[in-house]
């Protein structure tokens, strides 16, 4: 059985909640539904995960702190509990899924679903109009509340309270939505301005949901009609309880247990153990009391503990495509609770060990500013999308450089739309400008020019020479990239050629009189086959070797620049010619095309594709293989509710078709065919 994670769990969950009644048991339901369900499985997953990282946040010096023990209990028969703290978990949870479903559709990533322009071109108030692109709230409740209100299938007075839970959390994002002006007029005049709403950050949503934590209602029921066991009864004892409540506040059924004491069987730790906060500068008030809520309040002590940390520094880029770093050791001082008749460790004084800085002239030093830090995960995981990418459609040196740069600029830039990053956010230094015949820019553009800008540090950093292959590498790289041009132009380059301009219309009965227009990355395929087009016609650079050899620095560089003169900054270039790829030769790290999987048949293959036996092992002299292969993976897999998913194993036969060596005698001749450079 394979088991997910707690929050993927809730994610996963979702998917099951649309499907036949038989496939239902008490506490499981099949992962099946419709299709388009699943298309906002990833968002229900993010938003899941976004949730309960804001729970921990809010909670993290509270005797409560959001521990994923006591959610996995929460629903276990007897053990189902509805306390103060498990409304803000159903309610940061529900706000969560909602607010990453509102944020990926204003960004355009489900079809049928884009900005909310339902009010463009209406008054909104004195001297300001609708426009823009406001974020779709009414698609991302609408959603959310068909995933996570499904969960709740049961009629009795905990399911009503987790539902109205549910929709505070909802209401939690609408309420901290914020409006975005922008103003028109001769000479920055301000004469009248454009508005549109957009969500604020999560951070607000968790701070407006943890104040209303703190003001949460105990829901009294009338239990008489509910011991009863008549439904009708108990229905209108639950409405009368909720007569009274808005619903925007959290409500909660049993008052929370003593948190300070371990307790195993309702998954509580206690705070035995637990780090507070002392001597911390520019911290809440309320951190500063932690050692006093956590410990003294819970009649333990403060104990004192040096601690020796390891963390990682150093990090440094590896071309291509890992990030690596050094473990630093960093003694720090710490403040934990603990039983006041325990003995009080000795903890001896540990100096700080020296750290080696050693410098790598191939690897670019991720240190320096804080800020480079932030994006170092973006850059490693662009580079993996563009290795991956690469293997998708071949491998040669001059494609590599540019998928790669292409894959880092790419990640940053969709990261920086998506608020990931600090500081940085949608591009809308163009709106309300007019863009062209009937349209104007507005909305959140892909902010290219941030992608570009840290991609080129990190990426180009890795080329500190001055050779020609040096600037060879650095060009391919700038063609990946292919930043030179403004964005309101046609994008004639590789990120931004295949950028498209996603428009909404606006008009009398639809009449499409004027649109807004912004734009919007598109799949990292398109950029990959776009690439692949410059690799099938790449220029071999050719350079005058004499005034290179001589060693003369600036006639050198002249060289260099005589041999870049006639060509495009949008086109690959290569200085050798390739080597024999059919052969296996360790020492250029080559491991030739025997053993390599090619593609006879199936459905859905191009025509490319479908020659790939006639290219890697016909023109390599060798023969196709046919290998049978049983295949084992998951299936059938199961959600309990709270938080595991469950599956079964399933094995399936399949047919693959590989490079083997000719056998002596087999009656074809040995027919190679190099294939030329690049």
């Amino acid at each position: 059985m394979a088991q997910l994670d707690i929050l993927s769990a809730m994610a996963l969950s979702t998917l099951c909640l649309f499907q036949l009644a038989s496939t239902w048991t008490v506490n499981n339901f099949l992962m099946t539904g419709p299709k388009a369900f699943l298309t906002y499985a990833s968002s229900v997953q993010t938003g899941a995960q976004r949730g309960i990282r804001e729970c921990k946040h809010q909670f993290a010096w509270e005797k409560w702190n959001c521990p994923e023990s006591t959610l996995k209990l929460s629903t276990l028969n007897s053990l189902r509990i509805a306390t103060r703290e498990t409304s803000f978990v159903h309610a940061i949870s529900a706000a969560g899924v909602m607010y990453t479903l509102t944020k990926n559709c204003s960004l355009g990533d489900f079809e049928s679903c884009g900005c909310d322009d339902s009010r463009i071109g209406q008054t909104g108030g004195r001297g300001w109009i609708w426009g823009g692109c406001s974020d779709n709230i009414a698609f991302g409740e609408k959603i959310s509340r068909q995933f996570v209100d499904a969960l709740e299938d049961g009629h009795d007075a905990r399911a009503a309270v987790n539902l109205h839970n549910n929709e505070a959390g909802r209401l939690a994002v609408i309420a901290t939505m914020k409006r975005a002006c922008k103003c028109h007029g001769v000479s920055g005049s301000c004469s009248i301005q454009t508005c549109w709403m957009q969500l604020a950050d999560f951070r607000e949503v968790g701070s407006y949901l943890r104040m209303k934590h703190q003001h949460a209602r105990k829901l009294e029921m009338d239990k008489k009609p509910m011991r009863a066991g008549n439904s009708a009864d108990t229905k209108r004892a639950i409405a009368h309880a909720f007569r009274s409540i808005s619903k925007a506040e959290l409500v909660y059924l049993e008052d929370s247990p003593n948190y300070c004491i371990k307790n195993l069987s309702l998954g509580l730790q206690g705070t035995e153990g637990r780090e507070c906060l002392k001597g911390v500068r520019n911290v809440s008030q309320r951190e500063r009391r932690s050692c006093r809520r956590l410990c003294y309040e819970c009649g333990l002590r403060v104990e004192k503990r040096r601690t020796e940390v390891v963390s990682s520094c150093n990090c440094k880029f590896h071309w291509c495509c890992t990030v690596k770093c050094e473990k630093c050791t960093q003694v720090v001082t710490k403040y934990y609770c603990a039983g006041k008749d325990g003995a009080r460790k000795h903890h001896n004084k540990t100096k700080r060990k020296p750290v080696t800085r050693r410098q790598v002239a191939s690897n670019f030093l991720m240190t320096g500013p804080k800020a480079y830090l932030t994006y170092a995960k973006s850059v490693q995981v662009g580079t993996q999308n563009g290795i991956e990418e690469c293997k998708h459609q071949f491998a040669e040196t001059s494609f590599v450089h540019a998928i790669s740069a292409a894959g880092v600029m790419y990640t940053l830039t969709r990261n920086c739309s998506l608020g990931d990053l600090e500081n940085c956010g949608c591009d809308v230094s163009n709106n309300g400008k007019t863009g062209g015949r009937g349209w104007l820019w507005g909305g959140c553009s892909d902010n290219l020019d941030f992608g570009e800008k840290i991609s080129k540090q990190y990426v180009d950093a890795q080329e500190t020479g001055q050779d020609s292959r040096a600037a060879v590498n650095l060009h391919n790289n700038a063609a990946g990239r292919q930043v030179d041009a403004p964005i309101t132009t046609i994008f004639p380059q590789a990120v931004k050629a295949t950028t498209k301009r996603i428009c909404r219309c606006h008009g009398m009965s639809e009449s499409c009189s004027l649109q807004t227009c912004w734009t919007q990355l598109s799949d990292f395929r398109e950029i990959g086959n776009y690439l692949k087009i410059k690799y099938t016609q790449a220029q071999k650079l050719d350079t005058d070797k004499r005034r290179v050899k001589a060693g003369n620095s600036a006639d050198s560089r002249g060289a260099i620049v005589d041999a870049f003169g006639g060509v495009a900054g949008t086109e690959l270039i290569y200085l050798e010619d390739s080597p024999d790829y059919c052969r296996r030769n360790a020492s250029v790290g080559l491991h030739g095309t025997e053993g390599r999987e090619c593609l006879q048949h199936g459905a859905g293959l191009t025509q490319w594709e479908r020659r790939s036996c006639r290219r890697l092992c016909h023109e390599c002299g060798l023969r196709v293989e046919e290998r049978r292969t049983e295949v084992v993976s998951s299936c059938n897999c199961k959600f309990h509710w709270c938080c595991r998913v469950n599956c079964e194993d399933c094995s399936q036969i399949i047919v693959k078709h590989v490079c083997a060596k000719r056998e002596a005698g087999d009656g074809y001749a040995v027919w190679r065919r190099y294939r030329g450079p690049k």
